[in-house]
Order: C-alpha cells, then structure tokens, then sequence
C-alpha cells in the first residue's frame, strides 16, 4: 500500500474542507445567525445543569413519587395498623344495576361506616339505595344525592366532597358504575371489574390498604396498577390539566412523575378531598353528557390527581390481583 499517496489525498480532502468551511464562516448567514447559536449553547448548557439538578434533589430528598408494589407495606408502615379509622365510601351510581356489585365489595371492608351514593336526576333515590340493603342491615350508615349528570362521575365527586369529609372517616374509597360502552368488546365492564377487584380483593388486603392510607405521610393513594398512567402520555388534555393545577396552586413538577389511576377509582385519604373541595368547582364547568369530545374537564380532573401526587411528594400503593401477576 502508498502510504505516501493516501497521506498526501487526505490532507488535499482536509484542504477542501477547510476551505468549505471558510466559505460557510464567512457567508452572510452564518453571521446572521450568531445570535440563533449563542441561545442554543445557552439552553444546552441550562439542560445539563437542570439534569444535574434533579438528581442531586432526588438523592437528597428521595424521589418525587415513591411508589409501593404490594405484598407487604412499605418498610416504613410495616409496623402500623389502621388503629380506630374508619372508612366512607363514595359511590356514584349512574347505571343502578351495577350497583350489586360494588355492595358485594364494599361488604369484605369491615371499617366501612358511611357511603354516600351519587346518582343522575333519572334515577331516583330509592331505586340507587336499594342494593345498599345488606350494608344498611350491618349498621353502615348509606346517603343519597342527586346530582346534575354532568363531567362523567367528577362533578359528582366534587358535589360531595364536603359531605364526605363531614363524615370524619380516615380513609375514603371512590367509585363508580363505569361501563365505558364506548369500548368495544365489553371491555368497559372488564376495567370496572377489575378495578373492583384490585381496590378490595379481601377484607385482609382492605385493611392493610386503609393502614397504608391512615399513615402515609402528606398524602397517600392506591389504585391497581395495572391502570396505572402518567400525565405526560396524554397530550390531549395537557392544557386542562395545567390550568386546574394552577388553580389548585399545584407547582410544576417533571410531567414523568405525574401518576394517576385511570378509570377515577382509588383509595385516597382526607387531604385529596379537602384539595377538591377547596378548588371551589362549578357544575358550568364541567361539561354536560353525554360528553362528546375527549379533552375536557372531567378528563383534566382525573388527571389532576397525577399534579396532585407530584406536587405533595404523595406515596402512591399499587394494588394487585390475579390477572396482573
């Protein structure tokens, strides 16, 4: 091989891309676009102390959002029980056949003291309290309230939030006769199913759900994780989500570590409901059914959770049932 030659046809390709590169410094545009480059070093230069930034945070305080796998409590509630607490379940009942099924669930908790059912003007009260019967016989205290059908199963919850917290309980249980018939395949009864499963699979896993929540610092939540989701994959309601936080005075925190249960049914204590209520939501708000577009409020309220959860360092507890393992 030349190796005389092949030196000697590299510095001549060196000596024409030098001279490229001469003429491209010396071109108009390049000039016209020093400023452009001075802001982009900048911002390449704030990414990387950002990034160093939350990770010295992260190592300091802990991570934003620690989350639990279930089999045990988490190390520092192992030791706790639930004490006296007692439990308000909140049922929004907009399809009254269902309902059988959220009573056969709610009987396996033995702290159970109140629930407050929700339903549309067009169902009546006694048609909603009626599969309540055998809680009402175990000496659970069951309400009832209209509500305007509005914002899915949100503006319910928002409706009742004063009342639930007027109940004294500790920890609270969500839920609601989600059919979601949009779905095809009858996959919205699956999800409520298994929502239902997760939430109180037995009267031991519900008790140790409610001590997670009665002893859980700042703020705690648990939901099956398999409707686990994060804020930042949906795009669709990212406005509505940022503005209901801003009205929360909820700070921006990395949308990564936003986590909320899809499907509005989760475990949650006393200071998620005070959150809602102090938001001081009205039923215009909230936009009427049968909703017809996915971005909007009753969305943004579920999502909310996640900015909630992020912004409070809550702990969030994945449950689990048979089809998740």
């Amino acid at each position: 091989m030349d190796h005389g030659g092949e030196l000697e046809r590299l510095q001549s390709e060196n000596e024409y891309l030098q001279d490229r590169l001469n003429d491209v410094y010396a071109s108009t545009s390049w000039r016209a676009t020093i400023a452009l480059r001075a802001v982009e070093r900048l911002i390449r230069r704030r990414k990387v102390l950002g990034s160093l930034w939350w990770r010295s945070t992260k190592a300091h305080h802990g991570p934003r959002v620690p989350v639990v796998h279930r089999v045990t409590l988490p190390t520092s509630h192992s030791g706790l029980g639930a004490g006296d607490a007692s439990v308000c379940a909140i049922v929004h009942g907009f399809y009254p056949e269902v309902l059988p099924e959220f009573v056969e669930r709610l009987l396996l908790c033995t702290r159970l003291s109140h629930v407050i059912v929700t339903h549309p003007p067009h169902v009546g009260s006694v048609q909603a309290l009626e599969a309540f019967a055998p809680l009402v016989d175990r000496g659970v205290a069951v309400v009832s309230q209209s509500v305007e059908n509005r914002g899915r199963d949100l503006f319910a919850l928002v409706a009742v939030a004063q009342r639930a917290l007027d109940t004294d309980c500790d920890a609270f249980i969500k839920v609601h006769t989600k059919k979601s018939a949009y779905l095809p395949n009858g996959a919205g009864e699956s999800w409520r199913q298994g929502l239902l499963a997760g939430l109180l699979p037995s009267s031991e896993a519900v008790e140790k759900q409610v001590a997670f929540i009665v002893n859980a610092p700042v703020a705690g939540f648990a939901a099956p994780r398999r409707w686990i989701d994060a804020v930042e994959r949906d795009i669709m309601n990212r406005s509505v989500v940022r503005r209901l936080a801003r009205r929360g005075g909820l700070r921006g925190r990395r949308r990564s570590q936003m986590l909320y249960p899809t499907g509005t049914m989760y475990w949650c204590g006393r200071n998620w409901l005070t959150f809602v209520r102090d938001l001081g939501l009205r039923p215009d708000e909230f936009d009427p059914e049968p909703l017809r577009h996915i971005a909007n409020f009753a969305h943004g309220m579920e999502r909310l959770i996640g900015c909630f959860v992020a912004d409070r360092r809550a702990s969030v507890w994945l449950t689990s049932f048979d089809a998740d393992r």
